[in-house]
């Protein structure tokens, strides 16, 4: 059994004139015209495998999947948890994802600045309708991450914790994706049946909706991804019709009328406006 708060027992490797090791493995590869790092490539697997498990790993594990050497598995792991990239438990002798990687990542998934912009229109919003406002971020071609969220101050509300990840055409932001996406119907009803729907929803329905929420401007979801919850979504357009984000309101079904949730679009395209604005530099 491997101690993971050890390291393992290895060989002094042997130096060489041709190319520089750390535990017997390259620290660089030349590949074309480009030279990359060994252990850097390493460690952004390490992470990328952790972010993608459900429970606590051990090296061991780790090492085992991404097909690397324990040694130096042990030694990437033990640093980053040095820098509180991931997290080590001593009781059970496994890891896992620490704040450091959440800290890291707000610039990106606040666009470089951008985000804090609307921070206020978001809070303004939440405690005048009573709802969870919530910017999403398109990170991959099959992903949504929240990146932004301003709970209401209501004794019952929804709550999401930021980096969540969910399929690119989840909910209301879903049908907006679908349609700004460029996709053809064969591959948009592969995304469509990649989503958990909690109310039954056929494909043919949701292209019609998207379709309308193009045209109108907003998307909704009435209860289909999550019974009990309703979402308006609008597109951030930031040029050429393209969209990498969407700003939403979450609330509990019936909260609000179709009057009341159509002033709640209006005002959510006013705050995307702004956040295209500030993402053109305008």
């Amino acid at each position: 059994m491997i101690d993971d708060t050890k390291p393992p027992a290895t060989k002094k490797p042997r130096r060489t004139s041709s190319v520089a090791k750390i535990k017997g493995e390259p620290v660089t590869e030349a590949q074309g015209s480009k030279v990359k790092v060994r252990p850097v490539i390493n460690a952004i697997a390490i992470l990328r495998y952790m972010t993608s498990v459900t429970k606590p790993v051990t090296v061991s594990i780790v090492a085992k999947e991404l097909k690397l050497n324990v040694s130096t598995c042990f030694y990437i792991m033990r640093t980053l948890v040095d820098e509180r990239i991931i997290k080590f438990d001593k009781d059970t002798r496994t890891y896992s994802i620490g704040v450091g990687l959440f800290d890291l990542s707000q610039a990106a998934l606040a666009e470089g600045g951008t985000i804090p912009v609307i921070r206020p229109i978001m809070e303004a919003m939440a405690r005048k309708y009573s709802v969870t406002i919530t910017v999403w971020r398109q990170v991959d071609e099959n992903h949504l991450m929240l990146v932004a969220l301003a709970d209401s101050e209501a004794n019952m509300r929804i709550h999401m914790n930021i980096g969540q990840r969910v399929p690119l055409f989840v909910g209301a932001v879903g049908r907006l994706m679908a349609v700004h996406s460029g996709l053809d119907e064969a591959e948009m009803k592969r995304r469509f049946l990649e989503v958990r729907w909690q109310k039954p929803l056929r494909f043919e329905t949701f292209l019609s909706q998207a379709k309308k929420a193009k045209r109108e401007g907003w998307a909704i979801d009435d209860g289909y991804l999550s019974k009990g919850t309703t979402t308006v979504s609008v597109p951030v357009i930031a040029h050429e019709d393209h969209m990498h984000l969407a700003c939403s309101a979450t609330m509990f079904t019936g909260q609000h009328d179709i009057t009341e949730l159509t002033r709640i679009a209006q005002d959510l395209i006013h705050m995307a406006s702004s956040l295209s604005e500030a993402l053109s530099g305008g």
